[in-house]
């Protein structure tokens, strides 16, 4: 059930009142509608329909902060709400149920792109779109749409708005739960494990084909055996390696799918065609599977500690060292499956990370991890016996029946290919032209039975003819499969330029349409500027080049099946137009709106997708552009919603160290235990602890900047001016509180009694494993501890640094010089260098005073 109500909006004491035509004023409680009391009616009441409230009042935002005062679980919820604006403000000229409606009329038009995997739309998606419709509407008035938060990500969404793209018919139907099924089973595992990946290469499944169709897995029975042979033995290390299109991941996806102790489901679906002797032996208890594409080292870390069941200790974060040891203390040796390694975020660290695994012993002196290992050739190479190389493994003519039987099994799932007799001249052409490639092979025989399914035969000699003409390399396949496009649609490369370009997932298509609008602009004018639907009929026409996922808010991710086409249409070299780095940053950050619709005003983050606030310091640093990832990283919006993955990748990467302090402030503010904020209530977690963290690294203005956009403008209740904490984890292991004397929480503390002062002030500090802090005491005193884990280190200390009590302490760099500043009460500042060059030496504010030198300085 859906309730829509405009009209006025009475708060009382925080509830919201509906005023109707017979309500007084001055008995609102009984005379008009309470909304705390309908929703609880709503959610109490048993048989009570799944309701959502649409409320176009002046603060309706009430409703929502009501729900969050009692918050029911996702999975039991009845009540949803939308409403028009915040608890304090005004809402306009039913701007909302304007909005509304439009927004509703688009989606009914299927203009919204929503994956037909999904029966009804996200209701926080439907508030996002009414959010932005507002502001298109004009921004002479302010109105913030508040929706009811959403804490996990449920695979039903309620049932209010309709998908016009849930497929209906029959086959269709059947597609859609093929891939739904393939898309829960996803859902139930750690994301960079990605088992629709493996599975999906195991099958053998062109993009255009569901994966449950059926297995098409072939050949490969030698490199299979020795996979099974190495499983079962002690050796340490194998590559399987090979030229793009090989098969490199197919074959690690069906070790993956028949051997991971918890993907016995997707393995069931490839035993009919692995043979029982080329099979894993048995599933193994330690091993786990790792996607590495555009992911990082501590990315793989959490995936790998999720899978076995490890965690890095109360206050504690997974570092590469943590991890390394925590491995050579599990139950059962690990054996990891690491895929695309040449395409993680940053494959020398990964290697890095990976040497670390296998040079690490168990305590009986046997490996603590073992590694099967994807990749393409790299120079130098492996040794031969740690090397199965897919481009020599298989004797020419092995590899010629593997691929005629491949390509036979693709076409004759095509009507037009029935017919056996005209198959086999066309996959016999097929195989002798292509068993000359095998670096490529599988790849390009996927790709050319795919353009023939548009094609038919009605001769032997047709056939025949056809598999003659079987490109034998990528660009020439590719300009086969492109050329018929570019007739009518000349921006076509455009479209697949950006969808190259893509990061994660996939991206958008409105946001593959803008970032191409945008290109062609630059560059032509306006004269054949495709419309957004033009684009959506070239992506469904290609869909034999793409996967598509499904981001946090429904919409469609489009992105290539393989590596080697984002290569093809990204790089300058194709033959083809193709879009640069820079013009695909510059075209994803003109979607956002700016504040006022003015070209220099401030980027309105609210509005932004959540591909935007995923992606966007990876297409920063992808551009090269001088100051772009600073820019995000200091922008008080973007910090305040931006993904911490995507932050997490690249803070290292920024050019100025303001930069990477607010990134380092960001990752310190994600929700402990995931790295990553709670879904549909991101900001609300940031709205203390990130400007928090941003005082403690001395960043004040960024920091109540912003608060600003946590609370919308509002003042908060309460605001850091001052705060200590360690600077070099993620945890707060080390924050320093008002305690009584002697009171020692843990071994790494530091009590008052340990430390023999009458403490008035202190200050956290330093750039090592271990923080510093700095305490001053009642006397002048200043004494400086190294707190490690097993206890507090006593550094150095001055004889009398004041002669009043110390009233104020804090860190500084000035250049490469570490200082601590102290002032007492009489106003007097002390300038102590150091502790990094040995000694601690004191300065008066205005002049060197001797006198006051530490006992170990000069």
């Amino acid at each position: 059930m859906i309730v829509h109500f405009a009209g006025h909006g009475a708060q009382r004491s925080g509830a919201l009142y509906l005023p109707v035509g017979d309500s007084d004023p001055g008995r609102l409680p009984t005379t008009a509608v309470n909304v705390s009391r309908w929703l609880d009616e709503v959610e109490h009441t048993p048989q009570a329909p799944p309701t959502l409230l649409l409320l176009d009042v002046c603060g309706a935002g009430a409703a929502v902060l009501y729900q969050l005062a009692d918050p029911v679980a996702d999975a039991a919820r009845r009540t949803w709400v939308i409403g028009a604006c915040a608890h304090d403000e005004k809402a306009f000229d039913a701007r909302f149920t304007k909005a509304v409606t439009s927004v509703l009329e688009r989606l009914h038009e299927g203009r919204w792109d929503i994956s037909p995997t999904l029966r009804h739309v996200p209701v926080e998606t439907v508030a996002e779109e009414v959010q932005r419709q507002l502001f298109a509407q004009g921004a002479d008035y302010k109105q913030t749409v508040v929706r009811t938060p959403r804490l996990t990500a449920l695979a039903e969404q309620p049932p209010f708005f309709a998908n016009p793209a849930y497929a209906s018919d029959p086959h269709a139907a059947l597609r859609r739960r093929l891939d739904v099924a393939l898309w829960e089973i996803a859902t139930q595992y750690d994301p960079v494990l990605d088992p629709t990946h493996f599975f999906t290469r195991a099958s053998g499944a062109t993009p255009g084909r569901a994966a449950f169709d059926g297995c098409l897995f072939s050949g490969r029975h030698q490199e299979l055996i020795r996979i099974r042979n190495w499983l079962e033995s002690p050796d340490p290390f194998l590559v399987v390696t090979g030229g793009p299109g090989a098969g490199k991941s197919s074959l690690l996806g069906v070790v993956v799918c028949l051997a991971h102790p918890e993907l016995t489901p997707l393995g069931r679906h490839l035993l009919s065609r692995i043979d029982a002797g080329h099979r894993p032996a048995r599933r193994y208890a330690g091993l786990v599977g790792v996607h590495a594409r555009q992911r990082d080292t501590l990315q793989i870390i959490a995936s790998m500690a999720a899978q076995l069941g490890l965690t890095p200790g109360v206050g504690k974060t997974w570092t590469p060292v943590l991890f390394v040891e925590r491995i050579a203390a599990t139950r059962d040796p690990v054996i990891l499956v690491c895929d695309a390694l040449d395409e993680a975020v940053a494959p020398a660290a990964v290697s890095y990370f990976l040497a670390a695994l296998l040079a690490r012993k168990r305590s009986d002196g046997s490996r603590a991890c073992r590694v099967l290992l994807g990749r393409r050739h790299t120079p130098g190479g492996d040794a031969d016996e740690l090397l199965l190389d897919l481009d020599v493994s298989t004797l020419s003519g092995q590899l010629e029946n593997d691929l005629r039987r491949y390509a036979d099994d693709l076409l004759a799932g095509q009507p037009q290919f029935s017919d056996e007799a005209l198959r086999t001249p066309l996959v016999r052409g097929i195989g002798a032209a292509l068993k000359s490639v095998p670096q490529s092979a599988f790849l390009l025989a996927a790709l050319y039975v795919e353009y023939l399914s548009g094609k038919g035969v009605a001769t032997v000699e047709e056939a025949a003819a056809l598999g003659e003409r079987t490109p034998r390399d990528l660009s020439a396949m590719l300009r086969l499969h492109v050329a018929e496009q570019l007739v009518e649609r000349p921006w076509a490369a455009h479209v697949l330029s950006a969808v190259a370009h893509a990061r994660g997932g996939g991206m958008p298509r409105d946001l593959i349409h803008t970032v191409v609008l945008s290109s062609l602009r630059h560059d032509d004018g306006d004269d054949r500027l495709p419309t957004r639907d033009e684009v959506s009929d070239l992506l469904a026409d290609l869909a034999y080049y793409l996967r598509t996922g499904i981001d946090s808010d429904g919409r469609r991710l489009y992105r290539f099946f393989h590596q080697s086409l984002n290569e093809y249409f990204s790089e300058p070299s194709s033959s083809l137009p193709t879009l640069s780095v820079g013009q695909v940053f510059a075209g994803l950050l003109d979607v956002i709106p700016r504040a006022g619709g003015t070209p220099d005003g401030p980027l309105l983050w609210e509005l932004a997708s959540p591909y935007l606030l995923r992606h966007l310091p990876d297409h920063a640093v992808d551009s090269a552009e001088p100051g772009a990832l600073d820019r995000l990283l200091l922008d008080p919006g973007f910090l305040a919603r931006a993904d911490p993955a995507g932050v997490s990748r690249h803070h290292s990467a920024s050019g100025s160290r303001s930069a990477r302090r607010a990134a380092q402030a960001h990752l310190w503010s994600a929700h402990p235990g995931s790295n990553s904020f709670e879904i549909g209530n991101g900001i609300a977690l940031r709205a203390e602890v990130l400007p928090l963290n941003l005082t403690r690294l001395g960043m004040p203005v960024l920091a109540q900047a912003v608060g600003q956009e946590v609370f919308a403008g509002e003042p908060p209740v309460w605001w850091p001016l001052w705060a200590t904490g360690r600077v070099t984890r993620t945890n707060l292991m080390h924050v320093l509180t008002a305690a009584d004397a002697g009171e020692s929480p843990d071994d790494s503390s530091l009590s008052t009694e340990d430390a023999g002062l009458d403490v008035t002030a202190l200050a956290l500090g330093g750039e090592g494993d271990a923080p510093i802090v700095a305490l001053g005491d009642s006397t002048g005193r200043i004494r400086l501890f190294l707190l490690l884990q097993e206890g507090p280190h006593h550094l150095y200390d001055t004889s009398r640094g004041h002669e009043k009590a110390v009233r104020h302490v804090l860190f500084a760099e000035v250049e490469d010089a570490s200082l601590i500043v102290t002032c007492c009460d009489r106003e007097r500042m002390c300038v102590c260098v150091g502790p990094d060059h040995g000694s601690l030496a004191a300065y008066d504010g205005a002049a060197r005073c001797p006198d006051h030198c530490g006992s170990r300085g000069s």
